[in-house]
């Protein structure tokens, strides 16, 4: 009922503001059969500042005059929102399914054609993607209904359409306002490699997992242990990473589109969480090995520095927003982890000179 409403609500706008001549005067991207399968339509893109996020997609159409141009917008302000207007028109001879995609927290698109109707896509962006297909058994009846992960719509051959969305972006991350086009069908295709590197990966570390496991279990010392939880974050990392298709542990495991905690979505923290965590007990698992607090002392409180400090990281990323560019914002996680890879070594080959064999219980 809430979406024919809006549907309604939305065309009485387009007749009565004045809207769609506006829109008329920004020209569509056109795609072809040379159109790469993800397009960046920057020329077509006009970008309204929401900065309290509470304008709504009525208030947005009346307001269509006061878009501009997204290469003439101020520097992206990661404590606002925004609505994003692109119009995107088909110079092929069959139907294609797109959707839009960028590092956005969340997008929530509506679809206007020329005949004024509007279609309500589902949310996307980083806080969503869950895929209702894999609850269901897609032999049974009534499987064809279940709606796409994805946010898709059909651009019809020779058909324009103006594509308007409300944005929430992806503090450090997103710095343009430009939301690419993904022809869906193909791209789908572009996935297989990734899903096997992914498997992969998934299965040398399950490997690993048991063996520093069933390590601890025999021994029971604090090495062991701590091998045993780096190796389990670091294959629920893998598991977690975005890679350039989505989530994959949210998008078939559990459901947590929408849910948001602190200035992040669930989704993302699932990811991050790992991240951090599997670089910090590294750090602990090889300063246990080689006996740091022992030999190294002035390398074991290095450590500890360092493992808070991405602690400290991890909890500004869930609950404060900066407009940092992650190439800076991120400079220290690059910085710090090689800083610490160099003195694992350098100690470690002192230990080995010093005639260590294995770790001590």
């Amino acid at each position: 009922m809430s979406q024919i409403f809006t549907r309604f609500a939305l065309l009485f706008s387009l007749i009565f503001s004045g809207s769609a001549g506006a829109q008329q005067d920004l020209q569509p991207f056109k795609i072809t059969a040379d159109t790469p399968i993800i397009s960046s339509p920057a020329q077509s893109t006009m970008v309204l500042k929401d900065p309290a996020g509470d304008i709504t997609v009525h208030q947005a159409l009346n307001r269509v005059n006061e878009f501009v141009l997204a290469d003439k917008m101020e520097p992206l302000d990661a404590h606002s929102q925004y609505w994003i207007m692109q119009r995107i028109s088909s110079d092929l001879t069959d139907d294609r399914e797109y959707h839009l995609q960028g590092p956005w927290l969340s997008i929530y698109t509506y679809v206007i054609r020329s005949d004024g109707s509007v279609t309500v896509l589902r949310p996307a962006g980083y806080g969503y993607g869950y895929s209702p297909l894999s609850d269901i058994d897609p032999a049974k009846a009534g499987s064809s209904k279940i709606s796409s992960a994805s946010a898709l719509f059909t651009l019809h051959a020779g058909e324009t359409v103006t594509l308007l969305s409300h944005t929430k972006s992806l503090p450090t991350f997103t710095r343009s306002y430009i939301l690419r086009v993904v022809d869906y069908a193909k791209f789908l295709e572009t996935r297989r490699f990734g899903l096997y590197v992914e498997g992969a990966l998934l299965g040398i570390l399950f490997a690993l997992g048991v063996f520093g496991w069933y390590s601890y279990l025999l021994n029971k010392d604090r090495t062991s242990l701590l091998y045993g939880i780096w190796i389990t974050l670091a294959l629920f990392q893998v598991f977690n990473i975005y890679s350039h298709d989505g989530f994959h542990f949210s998008e078939f495991i559990v459901n947590v589109d929408g849910i948001g905690f602190g200035e992040q979505y669930l989704s993302n923290i699932l990811y991050s969480f790992p991240a951090y965590g599997q670089l910090v007990f590294f750090f602990l698992f090889a300063s246990a090995f080689l006996q740091f607090a022992r030999y190294f002392p002035l390398a074991q409180k290095t450590i500890y520095a360092c493992s808070f400090f991405f602690i400290l990281v991890f909890f500004h990323n869930v609950f404060w927003r900066t407009n940092i560019p992650a190439n800076i914002y991120y400079l220290p996680n690059a910085i710090l982890p090689l800083m610490i890879c160099i003195i694992i070594f350098r100690c470690g080959m002192l230990r080995y000179r010093a005639g260590m064999k294995i770790a001590d219980r």
